[in-house]
């Protein structure tokens, strides 16, 4: 509950419910750990729990500063954390203000053509549709006959028949996804995944006790190959920005460089 020297304080206007070694625990501290509905017994034994960590944390605090605050480790260690922190919140400032997040489709596929090679899947994706129907479903030789030969007519009857009759409908032929996401649905499981799709494309039919599946694989990937353009295009956007920042902050940096040294305030002696 209680994680941040903020809340080790001074004693300021207010009503103070604790005191520990000079520093003290409010009314209003309290009430922003307690939730909204609780009951009165809860509230209790809630606000006992957090004040003994309050306290506890206070004395751990104290004694640790009282034991070690001469320390040249601990003073070295807390100026390095300060200047880091100030730092790192002065460039994620400079970034938010300057960095250009507008990303032209030229951008893309060039880095896609440059680093497609390194850029590999982690697992099975595929294109393609899935209708999930009872196994008693009606006409339900029309609907084989529509996922096989999945044009734009036979898509439209499906997507009009799957409204009253299916389980479930995936339409993903113009896109890549996740043959885990296919795979849960199925009325059967699949063992070998790399085998399966290397030896199936078109439809497929899957059944059980209770329902039909009805799988159309226009295109798979497997683990190890290189990502789809599509696929990979939200990664690449991130690889971009990332590249973006760094080259903002190395040229931050060396301005700041160059300018005290014509500035005069880069001071060097020559080394004897």
């Amino acid at each position: 509950c209680c994680t941040a020297c903020e809340m080790f304080r001074q004693k300021t206007e207010g009503q103070p419910i604790v005191e520990v070694a000079g520093n003290f625990l409010y009314e209003q501290d309290l009430r922003n750990v307690i939730p909204n509905g609780v009951s009165k017994e809860d509230s209790a034994l809630i606000a006992k729990r957090f004040i003994k960590r309050w306290a506890t944390d206070v004395l751990m605090y104290e004694t640790a500063k009282r034991n070690l605050s001469n320390e040249p480790t601990i003073e070295r260690l807390v100026a390095d954390y300060k200047k880091d922190l100030l730092k790192h919140e002065y460039e994620r400032r400079i970034v938010a203000e300057r960095l250009d997040r507008a990303i032209t489709e030229e951008e893309l596929t060039n880095f896609y053509e440059l680093y497609a090679s390194s850029m590999r899947l982690t697992e099975e994706i595929v294109q393609g549709l899935l209708v999930v129907v009872p196994l008693q479903a009606p006409h339900l030789e029309d609907v084989k006959k529509w996922v096989s030969q999945p044009d734009s007519d036979a898509v439209d009857k499906i997507e009009k028949y799957v409204l009253q009759n299916a389980v479930s409908y995936d339409y993903f032929m113009d896109r890549w996804i996740p043959f885990s996401e296919v795979r849960r649905l199925l009325p059967q499981p699949i063992e070998r995944v790399d085998d399966f799709l290397k030896e199936n494309k078109g439809f497929v039919e899957f059944s059980d006790s209770l329902r039909t599946g009805l799988l159309y694989l226009k295109e798979s990937k497997l683990t190890g190959d290189i990502r789809p353009f599509e696929y990979a295009r939200e990664e690449i956007k991130e690889l971009i920005i990332n590249r973006r920042k760094v080259e903002l902050v190395q040229k931050l940096e060396q301005d700041m460089y160059e300018e005290a040294l014509l500035n005069g305030d880069i001071v060097t002696w020559e080394q004897k």
